[in-house]
């Protein structure tokens, strides 16, 4: 009989020490739980560095693939529905290219292009020159 109560008191020993590792290993995972948390909005917060770099790449794209004749009226449309977009975002954002596009033989020559975006979060500038 003396030797079921040990082992009785035994597994109760047993028993109440994993419930209070366990306990603690909650308490530890619940401290530590706002770090591991996946931040679903901040990809939205750095939208305009998105929207920056994009129309970068789309701009030195357009440059590089098109002809010169139409080289113009294309970069126009480009300025006009980027800003226009932006704007109806709150986002004030400017492109202009600081040199000619084309020069008088329809042939496409290095151009500089100067780009600036405001926002309440952010304000980016840029000037480089497409080839």
């Amino acid at each position: 009989m003396l030797k079921w109560l040990h082992l009785n008191k035994k597994a109760q020993f047993f028993i109440i020490s994993m419930i209070i590792i366990v306990a603690v290993l909650i308490g530890i995972q619940s401290l530590f739980a706002g770090y591991s948390e996946v931040g679903l909005s901040k990809p939205f917060s750095s939208q305009e560095d998105f929207w920056f770099w994009n129309i970068k790449d789309q701009v030195t794209r357009s440059l590089k693939e098109r002809s010169c004749p139409e080289l113009e009226a294309d970069f126009t449309e480009i300025k006009i529905v980027t800003e226009d977009y932006l704007a109806r975002k709150g986002i004030e954002f400017n492109i202009t290219n600081t040199t000619p596009i084309c020069d008088g033989s329809s042939r496409h020559i290095p151009t500089m292009i100067f780009m600036n975006m405001t926002s309440v979060n952010t304000n980016l500038h840029e000037e480089f020159t497409v080839p």
